[in-house]
């Protein structure tokens, strides 16, 4: 019987610790007025746009960075391979004149 009594102490006990948890979390937590929700909600969302609005124009500037660098290159390539066909044109060529002035 002793122990009967002691479970149910024991069971009570824990229902009571638990609803005064309970209602501290809930006095922490407490919702706020719909005025302090919205007003909570428009600063959270401007702060989100502003944090957009940054990283869309350090990736605009990186980006651009990037294009300018690739373009760069690609014209150095050009012309290197430009150089390349004309120097390769004119050797070309002189070893048909030789030939044709060895033949000829």
């Amino acid at each position: 019987m002793y122990e009967d009594d002691s479970n149910l102490l024991t069971i009570l006990l824990a229902f009571l610790i638990g609803g005064l948890v309970g209602a501290a979390v809930m006095a922490i937590f407490a919702p706020q007025s719909g005025q302090e929700t919205r007003g909570y909600i428009r600063s959270k969302g401007m702060d989100l746009k502003d944090k957009a609005v940054g990283t869309t124009t350090q990736t605009g500037k990186a980006v651009s960075e990037l294009v300018g660098e690739a373009r760069d290159r690609a014209t150095n390539l050009f012309r290197r391979g430009q150089d390349l066909g004309e120097s390769v044109k004119s050797n070309i060529e002189q070893e048909a004149k030789s030939k044709s002035v060895q033949f000829g």
